[in-house]
């Protein structure tokens, strides 16, 4: 099998993808040591994630906010079926995960869930419910990696 991969740096082919993309996998310290792993979904917007957790769940408060954090979109496709070719792109997004806290990016990020993620409904009636905190991570880096094979 032959692989090819490669770098692509180009900031507006990124933001197309992730904008396209729906869910990712976030990976957050715990105070205690260890590694939180979550699939999620999110909004990107000015170069950051912004996801919601659920404030109920038990690893919450274990989580070490203001620290590094990473974020992973995954896309693969397999374009013939007469010879396994694929292609998986891959974007790593890693930055400082804190609580937002912002009221007026509260607003937009509210906004932007509602537009990607509701289909129905008012844009005034949409909440974000009281047991979820909105988390932004900050990113410091953005990787991106498409992985070709046949």
């Amino acid at each position: 099998m032959k692989k090819n991969f490669i770098i692509n740096r180009d900031i507006n082919e990124i933001e197309k993808e992730l904008d396209n993309s729906f869910a990712g996998v976030l990976t957050l310290r715990l105070k205690g040591g260890g590694n939180y792993q979550i699939a999620t979904n999110f909004i990107y917007m000015d170069k950051n994630i912004f996801i919601t957790l659920n404030k109920d769940d038990e690893k919450f408060e274990s989580i070490k906010f203001n620290h590094y954090g990473q974020f992973l979109v995954y896309n693969a496709s397999f374009e013939n079926e007469t010879d396994y070719s694929y292609q998986i792109k891959y974007i790593s997004i890693v930055g400082e995960f804190r609580e937002l806290d912002d009221s007026k990016q509260i607003e937009q990020v509210k906004e932007k869930f509602f537009q990607k993620f509701s289909k129905y409904g008012n844009e005034s009636d949409y909440l974000i419910p009281s047991n979820l905190a909105l988390c932004i991570l900050d990113s410091k880096e953005i990787q991106f990696i498409i992985e070709q094979g046949k």
